[in-house]
Order: structure tokens, then C-alpha cells, then sequence
């Protein structure tokens, strides 16, 4: 595989790896954050509710208690409309907050408190006259119902404010938990950054400085190194196997150099013995011409003394 290819792809997927986490992490954060939203959302819708339903159940008791107790004339169109426009959206307020209930507990509860207003609605339809009926029923029944009503509608209040409140908690909790993965994703991050540096380090780097002081010591004539990487299918392999065979080359230099050295030493070798022989066949020469001139000059008297003879 070709070096670039060793780099490129550990990179992109290095910045594949990150991009998948990256994704990760910001979509746990994004559903957490919505998570929250809407429970939050829907907390304020139901504890909307819940006031609204409290206030306008207690204008309609304050109402009811106007009518009982005869303290003002109220006509019969009055008595309509305040029943019409205060009384009746009570049932929608508890049929809105049945649709936004997540338990179970919550949700018997409004229907306790459906029932235990439908009930009360038909008492009041007929001490308001809206209503005939045989049992016109008392002031004291109407007020035990109105009684547990506010109870319902408290007991109901407090368990929207305590799932409210653990809905929340599951919220935080959800969100550490995202935290802690997005944490946990980021050291793994670290981790594959970390492993993939590790072998472009060891993988390319290195063989490559390896490579370059091998080449140094070549160059400096030591021809005894090993080239690691020969088996390599890259680049790194390539040129290993081009330097190696410089090496061949730089040995050959080395053998004909030293045999170049060797053969001038023979030849001066050679030189210094035909020079110390011609100086020993001139000693030798001069002396024998010198025994000679003596001997000569040893005749010469002889005939001298001779030629004086005759």
C-alpha cells in the first residue's frame, strides 16, 4: 500500500471517528435539552391548569354561595351565563390536563375529580333551578362534594408538582449521563488520535529516520549496516531497497581503493629495492674501478723501474 494511503486513511478515519462522536454527543445533547424543554413546558402547562382550575372552581363555589345564601337578587339569565361561562370549562380544564398526564397515578386522579364534579354540576344544576329533579339536594351535601373536590384538586397539584419534580430529577440525571458519555466519547477521541499518531510514528516516521542514519553511515564507508523496511510494499520499502543497493556499490569503492593502496605500496616497495640495487652495484663499481686504478698505478711504477733497468 502506498505511504500516502497509509497516511490519508488512518486521518480521515481519525476525522470520520470524531465527526461520528462529535454527532453523537451534540444529538444526546439536543435530545436532553429537548427532553428538559418539554417537560418543563409541560409542567407550566399543567400547573397552569391546575391554578386555573383552582380559581375558576372557586369562583363558581363563590358563585353557588351568592345564589344559597340569597344575599342579592340574582336573576334567572345571570344564573345561565355564570354557569355557562364559569362552571362548565371546568370539565375542559380537566379533560386538558388528563392529556397532558404521564402517570397513571395522576391520571385516576383527575378522573376521581371528573366524576366527583360531574356529580356536583347535577346538584347544582338543581339548586340553581337549572335542573328539575325529585331530590333537591341540601347546602351541607353540596358543600361535603365541594370539600372533596378542593382536596382532589390539591392532592392532584401536589402530584403534578412531585412528578414534576422527578421528571426533572430523571431530566439532570439523563443529562450527567449524556455528560458522561460525551466525556467518555472525547477520551476515546483521545484514544483513536493517540493510536493513530502512534502509527504514523511507528509505521512512517520512524523507518524513515532509521533510514536517513543508515544512509549517514553508508556515505561515512561503513558498509557492515542492515537496512530494515527491504520487505516493505511502499515507498519507505522502495527506497530502503535503492540505498541497500548503493551498498554493493560503496563496497566495491572500498575493495578497489584498498587494492589501489595496496599495489602503490608494492610499487614504491618495488622502486626503494631497484634503488638500494643500483646504489649497491655503484659502491660495488666504484670500488672495483678504484682496486683497479691502483693497480694500474702499481704497473705503471713496475715498468717505470723496468725501463730504467735497460
Amino acid at each position: 500500500m502506498s505511504i500516502k494511503y497509509k497516511i490519508l486513511i488512518p486521518i480521515i478515519g481519525a476525522l470520520l471517528f470524531g465527526f461520528m462522536l462529535s454527532g453523537a454527543v451534540a444529538w444526546m445533547a439536543l435530545n436532553q435539552g429537548n427532553k428538559m424543554s418539554t417537560i418543563s413546558q409541560e409542567a407550566l402547562a399543567e400547573d397552569q391548569l391546575g391554578a386555573e382550575l383552582r380559581e375558576k372552581f372557586s369562583v363558581a363555589t363563590g358563585f353557588i354561595n351568592k345564589v344559597t345564601s340569597m344575599a342579592d337578587f340574582v336573576d334567572e339569565q345571570e344564573i345561565k351565563k355564570n354557569y355557562s361561562t364559569v362552571i362548565e370549562p371546568i370539565d375542559q380544564n380537566i379533560t386538558d390536563m388528563e392529556q397532558l398526564a404521564h402517570s397513571d397515578t395522576l391520571l385516576n386522579k383527575l378522573k376521581t375529580l371528573r366524576t366527583e364534579f360531574q356529580s356536583w354540576m347535577v346538584d347544582v344544576k338543581l339548586i340553581l333551578g337549572l335542573a328539575k329533579g325529585e331530590n333537591i339536594p341540601t347546602i351541607e351535601a353540596i358543600d361535603r362534594k365541594k370539600i372533596a373536590i378542593d382536596r382532589l384538586i390539591s392532592d392532584i397539584s401536589s402530584i403534578v408538582s412531585s412528578e414534576t419534580k422527578t421528571s426533572l430529577d430523571n431530566s439532570k440525571q439523563s443529562m450527567n449521563t449524556a455528560m458522561f458519555w460525551a466525556m467518555l466519547l472525547s477520551f476515546a477521541f483521545v484514544l483513536v488520535g493517540s493510536a493513530v499518531s502512534l502509527f504514523l510514528v511507528n509505521g512512517i516516521c520512524q523507518p524513515l529516520v532509521d533510514l536517513v542514519r543508515a544512509a549517514e553511515r553508508l556515505n561515512a564507508g561503513e558498509t557492515s549496516i542492515t537496512f530494515a523496511g527491504l520487505e516493505r510494499k511502499d515507498e519507505v520499502g522502495a527506497v530502503s531497497r535503492a540505498i541497500a543497493g548503493f551498498k554493493d556499490g560503496v563496497a566495491k569503492r572500498g575493495e578497489l581503493e584498498a587494492q589501489a593502496n595496496l599495489d602503490h605500496q608494492q610499487q614504491r616497495d618495488r622502486q626503494r629495492a631497484i634503488e638500494t640495487l643500483i646504489s649497491e652495484f655503484q659502491e660495488s663499481s666504484n670500488q672495483i674501478l678504484v682496486s683497479v686504478d691502483d693497480k694500474m698505478k702499481i704497473m705503471e711504477q713496475s715498468a717505470l723501474s723496468l725501463a730504467s733497468l735497460t
